[in-house]
């Protein structure tokens, strides 16, 4: 068993002494089931009311501080008991006057990590300490129970998200789902269905991590290396004709061109008018957004190439972080993913920025 204390579960400094001394003396319980076992394992996550009903009902004191589904065979799942949550090593709640805690802090030092296949869903492993101290045993409630957000709801958000609904869309097709289909009903058992600005938060976090395989949690330049580096076999990895990461002497930089729009640049674009248009201010990071793009039989413009750079580490101005050698750079990529037609280099007859 590992001697470390997870960085996830919410301790103060005595909690942490307690529980090195309860890891290095082996005071912990650890479970395994093989799929054959999972009878066995129900039983015990009921005894100790961690099965995944129990759990979202909000009636237990366990709550959940981490999840992982990024394994390659498991997904981990830790939780932690309520009453030993220590709240003011939260970052984002500090010193902000803000409380989630639902009962008294009793320094309870309970806490479980669960950890299923990833293929078929069977429990494989439970491991932590389960043993409850008597002050948590005895703890009432200080705070009406947290109601969790309806499966339903949830997946309607998430179906939104899929098609790049904003967030104040979003929340008005969930007023208008309770008021044509819950005739005004905001809660349903110990389901809530009003959907608020920090759930869709919650829920763009979980679309990213689910869908594009992106953890907010982590720095930027892991996530880009993981969607656009060597490792990633993806959609978005073939349309990516160009990727550098940033480092201390080198700026970010991501060229992206699917293959309907290569052809389109063939068919629009060689020997023809390109147009190159620059936005700044795409986020809260100093990043440089250039689309370049073609004229259709309509005079309409449509992008063929997307241009993704952050500024020279000494500038401080973002407008002022590009100039012709990087913008060259980019079309250079571009031409030579474009590769040749009929023995022909792709070629524009003029180029506007």
């Amino acid at each position: 068993m590992a001697n470390k204390i997870d960085k996830h579960l919410l301790l103060n400094e005595t909690q942490k002494q307690k529980l090195v001394y309860l890891i290095e003396n082996e005071f912990m319980v650890e479970e395994y089931w093989g799929a054959n076992q999972q009878s066995e394992a129900m039983k015990f996550l009921e005894q100790n009311n961690l099965l995944p009903q129990q759990i979202s009902s909000g009636l237990t004191k366990w709550r959940t501080r981490n999840s992982r589904n990024d394994l390659k065979t498991m997904n981990k799942v830790l939780y932690q008991c309520t009453t030993g949550t220590f709240m003011s090593s939260r970052k984002d709640i500090k010193d902000t006057g803000k409380s989630q805690q639902q009962y008294k802090f009793t320094e309870c030092l309970a806490f479980i990590e669960i950890s299923t296949d990833k293929s078929f869903g069977f429990y494989i492993r439970a491991m932590g300490y389960l043993e409850h101290s008597e002050a948590c045993k005895r703890a009432t409630r200080i705070a009406p129970p947290v109601l969790n957000l309806h499966p339903l709801v949830k997946e309607m958000a998430f179906d939104l998200l899929k098609i790049n609904a904003s967030t104040n869309q979003i929340l008005t097709d969930n007023q208008k789902f309770i008021e044509q289909k819950c005739n005004g009903k905001v809660i349903i058992g110990n389901n809530r269905l009003l959907l608020k600005a920090l759930d869709i938060t919650n829920i763009m976090k979980n679309f990213r991590k689910t869908y594009l395989n992106i953890d907010t949690r982590v720095q930027v330049e892991n996530s880009s290396k993981q969607l656009f580096g060597n490792n990633e076999d993806s959609e978005l990895k073939e349309a990516c004709f160009h990727y550098q990461p940033k480092t201390t002497n080198s700026r970010l930089e991501i060229a992206i061109s699917t293959k309907s729009q290569r052809e389109l640049a063939w068919s629009f674009g060689h020997e023809n008018i390109l147009l190159l248009d620059g936005t700044f201010g795409i986020c809260n990071r100093k990043i440089l957004f250039f689309i370049l793009m073609i004229l259709d039989q309509q005079r309409q413009g449509i992008p063929i190439a997307y241009f993704i750079f952050s500024p020279p580490s000494q500038n401080k101005c973002t407008s002022s972080g590009y100039d012709h050698k990087i913008l060259k750079k980019f079309f250079q990529k571009f031409v030579i993913a474009l590769g040749k037609k009929n023995n022909i280099l792709f070629s524009p007859k003029v180029l506007y920025l």
